[in-house]
């Protein structure tokens, strides 16, 4: 799905899954499920299993991933949080949630990793997604910068 943002590379094996499933992956003695969470961009994907949750920046320790860059989509992030959430309740609690940037928590921390538990307590993007108002005015989903405008321009062309 990252092709739709221009990506394309010979010799690369893309993940073909559809939005919001999950396929198994071994990685040698270990197998991990790669679940894929559009929203941030079209191809995103979180990693789960032995004992991590790799976010990346589908969902970050404190919020969740801007959705104004190009490939981004604001309704489709909130639909991988609500599909991250089921499955994440039935993660072990202690497991350690690796997200892709470090940023700021509301307690003034700056932690690389958090568990679960903790993350699905206190994560601003997680604890708004049944509301739509609360949902729509998270002022991290989109920002009037460089990148937005960029985007902006890029999804102008590709119309």
């Amino acid at each position: 799905m990252e092709q739709e943002r221009g990506y394309k590379f010979d010799g690369i094996s893309w993940w073909q899954h559809q939005e919001f499933t999950e396929i198994t992956q071994p990685f040698g003695a270990m197998d991990f499920t790669i679940h894929c969470t559009p929203g941030h961009t079209p191809g995103h994907v979180t990693i789960i299993g032995n004992g991590l949750v790799i976010t990346g920046d589908c969902l970050f320790l404190g919020r969740c991933g801007r959705t104004d860059l190009f490939g981004g989509s604001q309704d489709k992030q909130r639909q991988s949080l609500l599909y991250l959430r089921d499955i994440l309740l039935e993660v072990e609690d202690n497991w350690i949630v690796l997200p892709g940037h470090q940023y700021e928590l509301s307690d003034g921390s700056i932690p690389t990793t958090l568990k679960l538990v903790d993350l699905m307590a206190n994560n601003e993007a997680l604890n708004s997604i049944d509301n739509e108002v609360e949902w729509n005015s998270l002022p991290f989903l989109s920002f009037d910068d460089d990148l937005s405008k960029k985007a902006k321009r890029q999804k102008a062309r590709n119309s």
